[in-house]
This record gives structure tokens, C-alpha cells and sequence, in this order.
């Protein structure tokens, strides 16, 4: 089995006429914005935890 690598741009093309636009289009708005943001979120918090760690005083809702 030969593989070619036929390019970059040459994928990218036909993959987006392989599929509707809004899809297309959805998936770059998940996989471009919403993934990233939920990334940067999580690390966000952990490193906060590390840093600051958890306060004394918390309640946690119907524990406290």
C-alpha cells in the first residue's frame, strides 16, 4: 500500500466539500474556540488550587 501525501491544503479542501457548510463550521467553532477555552479553563483551576489551595472558611452547599 502506497501512501501520498497529497498536501495540506489539498485535505483541508476536500474534506470541507465532503461535508455541508454549517458543519463545517460547527466543527470549527467547537474544536477552534470551545475546546481551547475549556482547556485554558481547567488548567486555570488546577493552578489556582496549587497556588492558592483551598480557603478555611468554604461551605459546601447544603453541608455547610
Amino acid at each position: 500500500m502506497k501512501f501520498k501525501f497529497r498536501g495540506f491544503k489539498a485535505a483541508v479542501t476536500k474534506y470541507i466539500k465532503s461535508k455541508p457548510i454549517h458543519e463545517v463550521a460547527m466543527e470549527v467553532f467547537a474544536f477552534g474556540f470551545l475546546l481551547p477555552l475549556a482547556v485554558v479553563g481547567w488548567i486555570t483551576l488546577v493552578v489556582n488550587l496549587i497556588i492558592n489551595g483551598v480557603p478555611e472558611g468554604i461551605q459546601f452547599g447544603i453541608y455547610g
